[in-house]
């Protein structure tokens, strides 16, 4: 019989206790883990969790059941085997961590939407589109912007459709013969028309449809947010050798808070996705950057522009330096509108997946700008795309021309010299 230190035979374990010990860890991983889960909503409410954490959130718990599956299997077995499930359960919960946090999917092919494993055909990432649209351009101030005079096929499996370019890098609209004011648009490939015709999306329908006497111009380019927003009018507005527009609306989606500051995914998107480059001899063309700004004493500050190198992987702090530097965008939009005597509407447009959604209303209730609300406009979508439709863009145009922003259009009509 083994003895201790002091010569007398050693106690065996109790099994009751090793049981009993087990157990308690079991269940402390497994409440820590759905604390977490729990915790990560409550702490970041109002605001939706950062990415990291919400993506956490489902693999947490899925790792509680685990330990509490292994609290079950020492309850009904002896302390070795019980012993052994702990120690697999810990297993599996380092792996499934860290197979989430370096994206590594372990889902077979035969599990995923579009067969088996046999008929799945691995297929290289083209480095470029192979219908490459040819519409933008690098720009030292936006990164990347609408090349003037420029016509561009989208072609996709869903849709084949084409993009045409004015002179003053606006998506062609109606021109009235004689125009009572001017509408300036601006946004993301939600208000350009991602998708559909020169004449389908909203900015156009309204100028054909609803406000017929007035130049609408489509100023909205795919992939931007309110940091380009709010660039976008501050040009406008200051420049000396154009009338002040009647109105200034912005098309807002939940998802351009996130595209107010260096995240990673965001940068890499516009700086580096094919979608917006094409061959070119000129290496300034496919050039492109992000216009990094900072708040420093409570005032925007430009650094100018940032590539891949300059961007912030995503972190939970990130998402606060996007609200308040939307927020400072939005309130600098107004202030300079509101300066030059030009309303400026905030529409929110439907968006039919994102977790900014409570992000975005909270920012929109902080700030004083005359907001129109569209999300609930019921969106068909795209097929296998998620932009709106032609149908949807048509649901949008409705609902502006049949609120308040029309009254501010003929208020102006009425004010005009």
């Amino acid at each position: 019989m083994p003895k201790n230190h002091s010569g007398r035979p050693a106690t065996p374990p109790n099994p009751a206790n090793v049981r009993t010990a087990l157990q308690w860890i079991c269940w402390a991983i497994a409440l820590a883990l759905l604390g977490f889960a729990v915790g990560v909503g409550l702490a970041c409410w109002p605001y939706d969790p950062p990415r990291p954490l919400a993506d956490a959130q489902p693999l947490c718990a899925g790792l509680a059941l685990l330990f509490l599956l292994a609290n079950g299997v020492i309850l009904i077995a002896r302390p070795q085997a019980g012993l052994f499930a702990l120690s697999l359960a810990l297993a599996l919960a380092a792996a499934l961590a860290t197979c989430h946090y370096l994206s590594i999917d372990l889902v077979p092919a035969w599990m995923r939407p579009g067969g088996s494993e046999s008929d799945a055909t691995p297929v290289a990432a083209p480095t470029r589109p192979e219908n490459p649209v040819g519409i933008w351009q690098f720009d030292q101030r936006y990164g990347y912007d609408h090349a003037p005079n420029r016509r561009g096929v989208h072609r996709t499996p869903q849709f084949e459709v084409t993009y045409t370019i004015d002179a003053d890098r606006c998506r062609v609209t109606p021109t009235p013969e004689v125009p009572e004011g001017r509408v300036f648009i601006t946004g993301c490939s939600y208000t350009f028309g991602h998708g559909v015709e020169d004449d389908e999306c909203y900015p156009a329908v309204l100028a054909a449809r609803h406000w017929p006497s007035y130049k609408v111009q489509n100023r909205a380019v795919c992939g931007y947010g309110t940091v380009h927003a709010y660039l976008l009018v501050c040009d406008e507005l200051d420049a000396p050798d154009r009338e002040l527009p009647s109105l200034v609306i912005y098309g807002m989606i939940p998802d351009h808070v996130r595209r107010n500051y260096l995240r990673k995914g965001y940068v890499q998107h516009v700086v580096a996705n094919p979608f917006f480059r094409k061959e070119s001899l000129d290496p300034l063309v496919e050039r492109r950057g992000y216009p990094h700004f900072e708040l420093v004493d409570g005032e925007l500050e430009s650094r100018g522009l940032v590539e891949q190198e300059g961007s912030l992987k995503d972190s939970p702090l990130l998402k606060y330096a996007e609200i308040a530097l939307t927020e400072a965008f939005l309130s600098e939009m107004h202030e300079k509108c509101s300066a030059k005597g030009v309303p400026l509407v905030i529409v929110l447009l439907p968006q039919t997946a994102s977790d900014y959604w409570d992000t975005v209303r909270y920012v929109l209730g902080k700030v004083d700008v005359p907001c129109l609300d569209v999300s609930g406009v019921p969106l068909e979508t795209i097929p296998g795309d998620g932009h709106p439709s032609a149908k949807d863009h048509e649901r949008i145009a409705h609902a502006i021309a049949e609120s308040f922003v029309t009254d501010l259009l003929s208020a102006d009509g009425q004010d005009g010299p």
